[in-house]
């Protein structure tokens, strides 16, 4: 494969923008460690530009957020509220692919614009789209066995340039391998992916690139009580555990400092999250809670419940090995469980809502008459039916504690809006801090602890740092949200944006000067694209994928 490179007056000469993608970041664990000293080159970045926090979507979740970032638009717009699809007249949800998107990624908008792309492992980018570039897809990308980069032979020259290219490391693996062992594999994955980066800055030209590291979102998922005293289970980290833990994120900033010395001095760098972090320690089985308050039937009763907690038990007593963590679950006994704890086990005709899968926030879905495939609830019902909901929610509390399970129970309407809003959930439960949401039963629990594997889950809270030509110097700003980098991004690239993006342009992060002599430009018409046919995923592939998000918590 052969792209003609520029020459290098014409490299320092063209306006460009540089993402690092770090998944799951927040300031909440990087400040004080920027002021620890611990991370040099994102503190060098942070003090020549502007930051602060970036709000992620609701939910703050790995899959609407990255979308909402490729395309500017909110969920609401692009249709995405999970890894899986919700599907009126019928309750399966199926997964996520670039073939369901109905919006043009960023990517393709400066594609079209005759900008040269790089784009790095950022979620959401399987199958790879052709773009007027390179890419090499992310997170639901099963393998690299698949076509997993556009053009295709770019695969077969990363392998060659770097060795072994790793999409992602299963949490699974922290339980067998212990934190240390994990760490070493996590930092092995990074430094391959800023090999990559690397590699392929310095052999085509680029107007936008991006790379993405998944590894923090791992860490953080995986050894939360490593990182923050405040974790209940930090009085159980030794401290040189603490320290060899944290060397993950030196190795990460100084791969950080040499992409970002690579970036001609013209280079608008952008570091940015999808969302925050927090603890987790404890998980809400929110089908079973709907069940108890008599909103959820299920075929065989109670009586059903205690023989799905006897089937866990045999397959736990098994595993004592925990062998299972180190493989992908598809034997007889772990497709039973699973078949015992889904939705296989409603009793729809007496069902007037059910929770479909949702790791962050709850996702709820009232069970509608002409919608749902046996829905019960008339129209006229329809809103008494979600206050009753809302009441029983907040009202459920921990059996351990007394905690209330939930902070607030949110209307769609108040939170979204746009062509999308009626695939939206009915109901989005917002768990009290330190819960995780599970659509799956087990037995007759209504909460439990987490798994051992999660010990971190998600907030809103982001993080941003912008610094470059035009951009400010040492600012905090306020009130950026995901939203808002795709505008900004073609605003720097002077591409006209989209009138369909939600987002809008962070003018507070640059000079008035280098607005006054840039205005932006607006383009007209309507953009969206034909979602394709064909599905992504093999039936294999399918459960690779599942498996993957089983072990980050965001499927029962």
């Amino acid at each position: 494969m052969s792209i003609e490179s520029p020459s290098r007056t014409q490299a320092s000469e063209r306006r460009r923008v540089l993402v690092i993608g770090l998944d799951g970041a927040t300031w909440d664990l990087f400040a004080p460690w920027i002021d620890e000293g611990l991370l040099p080159n994102l503190a060098r970045l942070r003090d020549r530009g502007v930051w602060g926090d970036l709000q992620s979507t609701i939910p703050p979740l790995t899959a609407p957020a990255w979308l909402t970032f490729q395309t500017g638009v909110t969920p609401g717009g692009h249709g995405f509220f999970d890894f899986t699809r919700y599907q009126p007249g019928s309750y399966d949800t199926p997964l996520l692919s670039t073939r369901d998107l109905t919006l043009p990624t960023l990517w393709r908008i400066l594609s079209d614009a005759g900008r040269r792309v790089i784009v790095i492992n950022v979620p959401i980018t399987y199958p790879p789209e052709p773009v007027n570039g390179l890419l090499v897809s992310g997170l639901m990308t099963p393998n690299t066995d698949v076509q997993f980069t556009h053009p295709p032979e770019l695969a077969q020259e990363l392998q060659q340039a770097v060795g072994r290219y790793s999409i992602f490391t299963p949490l699974r693996r922290v339980d067998v391998m212990g934190p240390r062992a994990f760490v070493d594999r996590l930092i092995d994955t990074i430094q391959r992916r800023a090999a990559a980066a690397s590699y392929l800055m310095a052999h085509y030209p680029w107007d936008f690139f991006m790379v993405h590291f998944q590894s923090t979102d791992v860490v953080q998922h995986t050894l939360y009580p490593y990182l923050d005293a405040r974790h209940p289970l930090a009085k159980d980290t030794s401290a040189r555990d603490r320290e060899y833990i944290l060397r993950f994120y030196r190795v990460l900033d100084g791969l950080l400092g040499k992409i970002l010395e690579a970036a001609n001095s013209g280079t608008l760098c952008l570091a940015m999250s999808d969302h925050g972090f927090g603890l987790l320690t404890k998980r809400i089985y929110l089908n079973r809670l709907l069940a108890k308050e008599g909103l959820l039937a299920l075929r065989a009763g109670e009586r059903g419940l205690r023989a799905m907690a006897a089937v866990e038990a045999v397959v736990r007593k098994l595993d004592v090995l925990k062998l299972r963590r180190l493989m992908a679950a598809r034997g007889a006994g772990d497709q039973l469980t699973r078949k015992a704890r889904g939705l296989s086990q409603v009793s729809w005709a007496r069902t007037r809502a059910f929770a479909l899968p949702g790791f962050v926030y709850g996702r709820l879905y009232v069970n509608r008459k002409g919608r749902e495939a046996q829905g019960i609830v008339d129209d006229a019902a329809y809103d008494s039916v979600r206050e009753e909901i809302s009441q029983r929610l907040l009202a459920a509390t921990d059996p351990e504690d007394g905690r209330p399970l939930f902070q607030k129970v949110l209307r769609r309407e108040e939170v979204y809006s746009g062509p999308c809003l009626e695939v939206m959930p009915d109901l989005i439960a917002v768990p009290t801090e330190g819960y995780m949401i599970t659509e799956a039963f087990r037995g007759d629990n209504l909460v439990d602890q987490a798994p051992s594997m999660l010990t971190g889950s998600h907030r809103r809270n982001g993080l941003l740092v912008l610094a470059g030509q035009g951009i400010r110097a040492g600012q905090h700003i306020t009130g950026a949200s995901i939203a808002d980098l795709a505008p900004t991004i073609l605003y720097a690239l002077g591409v006209p944006i989209p009138r369909h993006m939600d987002g809008a342009i962070l003018s507070q992060a640059f000079l008035p000067s280098y607005l006054a002599a840039r205005p932006p430009s607006l383009q007209a018409g309507a953009s969206t694209v034909e979602p394709h046919a064909a599905p992504a995923y093999s039936a294999q592939e399918k459960n690779v994928i599942e498996e993957r998000l089983r072990g980050l918590g965001y499927l029962g």
